[in-house]
């Protein structure tokens, strides 16, 4: 598992590194706001710890922009704020979890481990461009949310509906293809059955 950590101080970055690694994940560091955007945009991770306040690009914005990209990665703030008001902004901008700094590693892992959990657990159904999350009760076209359905239940019908479309196309098809291999030269033969008699 591949985890990014977005942590302007060094002595945590460093610490957070070598415990994760310890646990047998792969991690990368970032020490800026713009660099930890960049690195999460253009590489594949499994999680993000962010930290809020860096430099450069505060770590709110990192979080919106992950999310303008990336809809499902688990993103997790490592923070010193701690008001009701914070904590729902980092969650509207896009955060699934918020650790309090100074925080205990054991909990950190822990959190961590539930998030890949959570994750592994998700029921995502995709058909072309068009994704439900049964988890999160919501439905995507083009990696982006889509009003096409007012609520969940919508959205499976929607999906089921598109699902047995394709279904019955993709049967009907390979039918079509089976007729012309077993009767090349006609193709409104029909298949008999011969019996012999003992």
């Amino acid at each position: 598992m591949k985890i990014l950590i977005v942590e302007d101080e060094v002595g945590i970055a460093d610490f957070l590194k070598q415990g994760l690694e310890e646990e047998g994940y792969e991690i990368s560091l970032a020490f800026n706001g713009f660099e930890g955007l960049e690195l999460a945009t253009n590489n594949q991770f499994d999680l993000i710890l962010l930290d809020w306040m860096l430099p450069k690009l505060p770590g709110i914005d990192v979080c919106k922009g992950i999310r303008e990209k990336n809809k499902t990665i688990p993103i997790l703030f490592l923070t010193a704020k701690d008001t009701v008001q914070e904590t729902i902004e980092g969650l509207k901008a896009g955060a699934n979890d918020y650790i309090k700094k100074p925080f205990s590693f054991e909990e950190l892992l822990e959190r961590i481990k539930i998030h890949f959990r959570i994750s592994d657990g998700d029921e995502i159904l995709t058909l072309s461009d068009i994704k439900v999350d049964l988890t999160k009760h919501q439905i995507f076209k083009d990696e982006r949310m889509n009003k096409v359905a007012n609520n969940f239940i919508d959205a499976q019908t929607v999906f089921a509906k598109m699902l047995a479309k394709n279904t019955i196309e993709m049967l009907s098809y390979a039918a079509d293809s089976m007729s012309k291999t077993i009767y090349p030269h006609n193709e409104d033969e029909t298949v008999k059955v011969k019996t012999e008699k003992k």
